[in-house]
């Protein structure tokens, strides 16, 4: 049994909104495909993702008054 971490939990509950664009019928968790759409810069899953401030925490950094997403981060 795989365990997930809180923050997983949160990145596949919002991936949920958007059908099985990321996410399978099964629940498995489309990962090219949301690496894909972040690499691209895709404004609804940025914005969906960093409205959870869970994931906004984690995955955000401030560097020179300026907010980056750490994509790379695990």
């Amino acid at each position: 049994m795989q365990i997930e971490t809180k923050v997983m939990e949160q990145v596949k509950s919002v991936l949920k909104q958007f059908d099985t664009k990321y996410i399978t019928e099964s629940g498995a968790l489309k990962r090219s495909t949301v690496i894909n759409d972040l690499d691209k810069y895709d404004r609804d899953l940025m914005t969906a993702l960093l409205s959870n401030q869970l994931i906004h925490d984690e995955y955000t950094e401030k560097i020179a008054d300026t907010e980056i997403f750490k994509s790379g981060s695990t």
